[in-house]
């Protein structure tokens, strides 16, 4: 039960009462009197002049407010001129941009035309290639003294040709090679010039596949075919010399199969069939 104290009154007009306290709250406290309530008030001075400690109320915080708009308002609107000029160079930047976009990507469409007429022309190229070829029938034999033979075959010899090849353009698999070349088999006889040669003349089709593998296939011709006897034997001219081949590589390397045959000038028919190992390349310029 909280206990009550008693409050008199020394002056005149004032009503003496009883305030209830708590039980809880210390017994040195001061008595409650309106001098109290506004303390350390020196005379003369009104409570609404005196500075505000704590909180401040609604019209304190109101002008916080209002001053520290003020305050925003005024730093947002001066701007430093190095931060003016950085803001300044920064429009001129993206002025110029958006004026070079037009222009660029106008030459990235028509670099990328360019491109696709290119790559849509026929691709026209040079080729260069050197072949070894075994087989075909022995024409000739070359006795020599320490008893050794040597049979000089219609076949056999190594052939270097140059040519062209075309596409229908640089990336199609068709291509279509043409070339000219010397064909050439001699002997060992140091004492005699003994040889057989030719001109072989090839047009071949070609498909390229896959993992840079290509095969072809095509018509050969050996114009100007001739048997040099060097003085120990007759010259012999051959005629005929068209045959068919076919070939498979891959990169610069191939390996071909021709067939055909060759007419001496008596109309003896020899096989000039042949296995060959060849090199080619073919470059545009």
């Amino acid at each position: 039960m909280g206990r009550s104290f008693s409050q008199h009154s020394d002056g005149p007009g004032e009503t003496a009462g009883t305030v209830a306290r708590d039980p809880f709250a210390p017994t040195n406290a001061r008595p409650l009197t309106r001098s109290s309530t506004v303390p350390h008030l020196k005379p003369g001075t009104s409570p609404e002049r005196l500075p505000v400690r704590g909180t401040p109320g609604p019209a304190q915080r109101g002008g916080t407010r209002s001053r520290v708009r003020e305050h925003s308002r005024t730093r947002a609107g001066a701007l430093n001129p190095e931060r003016e000029a950085m803001l300044r160079n920064g429009l001129v930047i993206l002025a110029g941009l958006a004026a070079m976009a037009p222009a660029a990507a106008a030459q990235t469409v028509e670099a990328g035309a360019t491109s696709r007429a290119a790559a849509a022309k026929p691709w026209v190229g040079f080729v260069a290639e050197a072949a070894l070829e075994f087989g075909g029938d022995a024409f000739a034999t070359v006795n020599f003294d320490d008893g050794s033979t040597q049979d000089v075959r219609t076949g056999q010899g190594l052939t270097v040709s140059v040519g062209g090849q075309l596409r229908p353009s640089v990336d199609s698999p068709l291509g279509l090679r043409g070339t000219v070349g010397f064909k050439f088999v001699g002997t060992a006889a140091d004492n005699a010039n003994i040889f057989l040669t030719r001109l072989p003349v090839e047009v071949v089709g070609t498909y390229r596949l896959p993992q840079d593998a290509w095969v072809g296939a095509g018509f050969v011709h050996h114009a100007l075919t001739k048997f040099w006897g060097g003085g120990l034997g007759p010259d012999v001219d051959f005629t005929g010399g068209n045959g068919a081949t076919v070939e498979a590589g891959w990169r610069w390397l191939g390996v071909s199969y021709t067939s055909m045959r060759y007419t001496d000038d008596t109309d003896a028919e020899y096989d000039a069939s042949v296995f060959g190992i060849f090199f080619t390349s073919a470059f545009s310029r």
